[in-house]
C-alpha cells in the first residue's frame, strides 16, 4: 500500500488517544523518545503492540527514533527489529516491544576527534 501522506500513529494514553508517531510515505515510522523512557536493562526503548503492528500492516519499512534529550537519531529496518525485539510486560505497563540498541544504526554521530587532534564545541 502507497501512503500519500503522513498517517499518525496513536496509543491510548490514560484514557485518551495520544500520537505517538507519524508513518511517512515512504514507509519510515519516526518516533520521538527520551533518554529516561529507555529500559536500561535491556538497553531498549518500548515501543507499543497497539500502533506498531498497524506500522507494520500499512507497509512500514524503517523505525526511526530521535532522543529529544540529545538529538540522537537511530535506525532500524522493520524486518531487523521483528528479528530482534522481544516483548516484555514491565511495571504497569502493558507488553511493548523493545529490540536492543545495539541493532540500531545512529545515523548523526558525530566522528571522534582523532589523538592529538583538538575538537572545538
Amino acid at each position: 500500500m502507497k501512503l500519500m501522506k503522513d498517517i499518525p500513529l496513536t496509543v491510548n494514553f490514560k484514557g485518551k488517544q495520544v500520537v505517538a508517531g507519524n508513518l511517512l510515505p515512504d514507509g519510515t515510522f519516526k518516533k520521538t523518545v527520551a533518554r529516561k523512557q529507555k529500559l536500561f536493562a535491556l538497553d531498549a526503548y518500548g515501543l507499543d503492540p497497539e500502533y506498531m503492528h498497524p506500522a507494520f500492516d500499512l507497509g512500514c519499512k524503517i523505525i526511526e527514533l530521535r532522543e529529544k534529550d540529545t538529538n540522537d537519531v537511530y535506525r532500524i529496518s522493520a524486518d531487523k527489529f521483528k528479528q530482534y525485539a522481544v516483548k516484555r510486560a514491565l511495571g504497569k505497563f502493558k507488553p511493548r516491544l523493545y529490540c536492543p540498541m545495539k541493532y540500531w544504526d545512529q545515523i548523526n554521530r558525530k566522528p571522534e576527534p582523532r589523538q592529538g587532534q583538538l575538537a572545538f564545541l
